[in-house]
């Protein structure tokens, strides 16, 4: 391969923009958020890749033109003589979606602002500005490699051209193509002749895809030569062939056989009858597909050579397309030449002021901190940042503390650093900064607070009065983004680039700890992080509250930071004796079940294998998926083994055991390594961000997900003990919380009738369905009933109910359009929720909770549907997650007021964990279940189900 410095790149601009769109979650957007950027965000990674792995001395890109295009006329010439078969060029390609036309422009102005030139040419298609540009680097001695994903290019590989596809990361030489096609690339143009592109409205030869045309080519040697073996074959024939063709024209040999029962003269196949017949088709559909490398286009070496791009046209770019991430490509000194000019023409500007000089100081010694307490007590309101050994709650100690309560000022106090460096002692400065924290009416900020809770609980300074973080409230703006750290917050925010961890530590084999970090260069980057903090949190609160969240962040978020950090300290005490007594008894039953597998299989193979199952299951048994992986191969997902354990006992025994494996990897055998030594406890950590929906998500270990359903889910919890010998776990849980929510939004009478009553959601529900009375509903029709009641929450198809209940999908369908024929209200509420939806591109829960859902603005059906089943979900979910989180600040703040021994430990979605003395146990069933019935207000009654026991098992049973 020619090294890069003689290569000329040239990317096909609308093709990797498609693949980018269809790539990255349609979720993204520009600064005003309005734009969308997913596809341009995309294409960006592709063009940094390919610039930083390959080093390309010449580089351009080519879109293709708005208007009309040459190849319309030839279409069209075709048209009118071979007749119907082109019926318009690309008229059946789908019309571009809306969210990615605004973001060609944006694509082409990415490239030029990285220095790439961006080429369109009137009246020609890209792959033809390609082509001819390819053809004449080769003419010029250079080695020329389009990036495309586009099977069309291939017709141009020869010695000097190539094809890169970035996305599967292969480059298509002579011997690659021919490796990977089975066909010579000199061949290429005829094997897209004969198979057509739908895309395009290329009509090919009917019944020819890419297999056959493949067959073709290499028992022929090319179109022309195939066509004539047939002429010669069957020439003797042609009335006969030409007729069955014009009575019979379909899509496969297949259809034909079936459908219409009606085969081609004897001896000659369907596909030679096809040949025979369109011989002009093929050749018409050829030339189509064939590109023009004779363009009238200049080859500028000098406009292509690749030069590093300019961050005074690509910063502010970036920054408006919020990709920070990439601006850290750009070199330090042109993007810091940038700021500072950025920062003159802002200074220059009448209405600016100038930029302010910061105060940080270092609190290293008792007189300077004498000083600094006699100003810190009066304060009310802080931002904090802390140096910690360590990321996880239970082992972060404090190294150093910087505090801000004005823009640009901040001070910083060391309680480590290198010997010789001034350093405070930590019991001495905690006399100072303990009661300001530990006061609950001075207002703590910070990002990442809970963590800066930790770090000062575990130094000996508990700190209350959390009332803001930045990168909570930021996520609580869009749930969907994913950049919420501290530097990617300071540069949209405030226009600066904040130094980062590994400036400060350094990389690889001389990277420091915090601990030998100098104290002046520790200083300066902590006061920096509190001084942003401070700055970011003015800016962040006006959004919240423009967007109609700040009620959701104070009364919710940011009290619930506190309840979540206490419940990570106290932990709940898992048996791991238990656990490992019960990991060795499921090791026997996975042998048994093995050995069960494979006396039904016949044979021995790998269980956990998807490609050796697939063999047993597809090939040895017969059995039939109708569900394809992405290399085209069977799937044997959990949902297509459930399609086929009503065929076959095999599926239903892996699915067992895969259960029972699932299990007792993941939690049977991985709990007991997570109990602290310290405190014999398991101490998980709960995101606020974990969930669009709002819901609380956990890890270190994930408690959110252990089963419920199954026995053997169920007999995990018994290793969930008080931590108190003669204590109890008391379990409180919500009944049927969902539908309840969905009965107060859309006060359906029937749903609203059946609460108020009291009796089984489920059952009343089957009564309506079914036409019966509710003391006459079978189990049957209370299950049909309550998977439809909650099918409804998550916009359950027919085909979903069919296969939850293993019934027709007609079946399904007629329930469905039973239960909104008996609840009509259900059905207006929810067409409301995605009408409102579509209209205002995000969904809203009791609290105000938002959540943004782009794929409603998709073109495609598919990502439509996704978007519809999101919006409603999120509302009754998210809701519920809202009304759970009150309970838990309520409850908390009763705990923590009345002298209450008992402990909140765990949240699992609608459940509530404690432990408590058996004398607290009467008392605290009523508290907890007086407060999570009455967390807010609704239009019917909430109901929770409160139980106590030895361990949670028993407490729930």
């Amino acid at each position: 391969m020619a090294t890069a410095a003689r290569t000329l790149y040239l990317i096909d601009g609308h093709a990797q923009l498609y693949r980018a769109y269809h790539a990255v979650p349609n979720r993204m957007f520009a600064a005003d958020r309005k734009t969308p950027t997913n596809a341009v965000f995309g294409f960006a990674g592709m063009l940094r890749s390919l610039r930083s792995r390959f080093k390309p001395d010449l580089l351009a890109a080519v879109f293709d033109p708005h208007g009309p295009v040459k190849r319309e006329e030839l279409y069209e010439a075709y048209a009118a003589k071979l007749g119907k078969a082109f019926s318009g060029y690309k008229s059946q390609r789908d019309a571009m979606p809306d969210d990615l036309r605004p973001q060609i422009d944006l694509a082409q102005e990415l490239c030029e602002s990285y220095g790439v030139p961006a080429l369109q040419m009137e009246g020609y298609e890209a792959d033809d500005v390609l082509g001819t540009l390819a053809v004449k680097a080769a003419k010029e001695g250079l080695r020329a490699i389009i990036v495309t994903g586009d099977k069309d290019l291939l017709q141009l590989v020869c010695d000097s051209i190539a094809v890169y596809d970035p996305m599967k990361d292969i480059t298509y030489d002579a011997e690659t193509v021919l490796n990977l096609k089975g066909i010579k690339p000199e061949q290429v143009i005829d094997w897209l002749g004969f198979m057509g592109d739908n895309a395009d409205n290329i009509p090919g030869v009917a019944g020819v895809g890419g297999q056959t045309a493949t067959k073709l080519l290499q028992e022929h040697g090319s179109m022309e030569q195939a066509l004539k073996a047939v002429h010669d074959k069957f020439k003797h024939l042609d009335t006969e062939i030409l007729k069955f063709v014009a009575e019979h024209e379909v899509d496969s040999e297949k259809e034909k056989e079936d459908r219409i029962g009606v085969k081609p003269p004897k001896g000659v196949k369907v596909v030679e009858a096809y040949l025979y017949a369109q011989h002009e088709r093929a050749r018409a559909s050829r030339d189509l597909a064939r590109l023009n490398t004779e363009l009238p286009i200049e080859l500028d070496l000098e406009k292509f050579r690749c030069k590093p791009p300019e961050a005074d046209r690509l910063a502010p770019l970036l920054k408006r397309l919020e990709f920070q991430t990439f601006l850290r490509d750009l070199d330090p000194a042109s993007l810091k030449n940038f700021e500072v000019k950025a920062a003159a023409a802002e200074a220059a500007a009448p209405a600016a002021a100038p930029p302010a000089e910061t105060h940080y100081s270092i609190i290293d010694d008792e007189k300077k901190l004498a000083t600094f307490a006699k100003e810190f007590s009066k304060q009310k309101r802080l931002a904090i940042s802390v140096l910690a050994s360590g990321s996880h709650p239970r082992e972060a100690w404090l190294l150093g503390a910087a505090f801000a309560w004005s823009p640009h000022h901040a001070a910083y106090l060391p309680f480590a650093g290198p010997l010789n460096d001034s350093r405070l002692d930590l019991k001495d400065a905690l006399k100072v900064l303990g009661p300001v924290l530990k006061d609950p009416d001075v207002a703590k900020i910070g990002h990442n607070i809970k963590l800066v809770a930790h770090v000062f609980e575990n130094s000996g300074a508990p700190m209350h009065g959390i009332a803001f973080d930045t990168h909570l409230g930021e996520w609580l703006l869009d749930p969907g983004a994913t950049r919420f750290s501290l530097e990617e917050l300071a540069y949209k925010y405030l226009g600066v680039r904040k130094t980062g961890s590994d400036a400060l530590l350094g990389k690889g084999k001389n990277q420091l700890t915090l601990d030998l970090v100098p104290v002046a260069d520790a200083g300066t980057f902590a006061c920096q992080n509190a001084d942003y903090i401070w700055q970011i949190s003015a800016l962040v609160l006006p959004k919240l509250e423009e967007a109609g969240i700040l009620p959701l962040v104070r009364e919710i978020e940011m009290p619930l930071i506190e309840v979540l950090a206490d419940m990570e300290s106290a932990g709940i005490r898992v048996d791991g004796d238990l656990l490992r007594k019960m990991s060795k008894t499921l090791e026997q039953s996975l042998a048994a079940q093995e050995t069960d597998i494979y006396e039904i299989a016949g044979e021995r193979f790998n269980i956990s294998s998807p490609s050796q199952l697939g063999a047993v299951l597809f090939d040895k048994l017969g059995l039939e998926s109708s569900t394809k992986t992405a290399t085209g191969k069977n799937s044997t997902s959990e949902e297509v083994l459930e399609e086929l354990a009503s065929k076959h006992e095999l599926p239903r025994k892996v699915l067992d055991y895969r259960a029972m494996f699932k299990l007792k990897n993941t939690y049977v055998d991985k709990l007991p390594e997570q109990i602290c030594k310290k405190t014999g406890r398991i101490h998980a950590t709960f995101v606020q961000t974990g969930a669009e929906t709002g819901r609380l998500a956990s890890h270190d270990p994930n408690l959110q997900n252990i089963p419920v359903r199954s026995e053997l889910g169920r007999s995990i919890r018994a290793a969930f003990k008080p931590g108190v010998d003669g204590w109890k776990i008391l379990a409180a849980d919500y009944s049927q919380i969902e539908l309840r929510i969905l009965a107060h939004y859309c006060q359906d009478p029937a749903l609203l009738d059946a609460f108020s009553r009291g009796i089984d959601i489920h059952t009343a529900v089957a009564a309506g369905l079914f036409g019966c009375a509710e003391k006459d509903v079978s189990r049957d029709q209370r299950a049909k009933a309550k998977a439809v009641n909650f099918g409804i929450i998550y916009g359950q198809t027919a085909f979903g109910l069919s296969g939850v209940l293993h019934i027709s999908r007609r079946e399904a369908q007629d329930i469905i359009n039973a239960y909104f024929q008996k609840h009509s209200g259900v059905r207006q509420c929810i067409d409301q929720i995605v009408a409102q939806a579509r209209e205002q591109t995000f969904v809203t829960t009791i609290m105000g909770r938002r959540r943004y859902i782009p794929q409603l603005k998709a073109s495609d059906r598919g990502s439509q549907a996704l978007g519809e089943r999101l919006a409603v979900n999120t509302v009754f979910q998210g809701s519920a997650a809202d009304l759970i989180k009150k309970a838990m600040i309520d409850i908390h703040r009763t705990l923590k007021s009345d002298g209450w021994k008992a402990t909140l430990l765990l949240q699992i979605h609608d459940e509530l964990l404690f432990e408590c003395p058996p004398s607290e146990v009467k008392e605290l069933t009523v508290m907890v279940k007086k407060l999570m019935e009455g967390a807010l207000k609704m239009n019917v009654p909430l109901v929770v189900d409160v139980g106590a026991g030895d361990d949670w098992l028993s407490a729930k049973d």
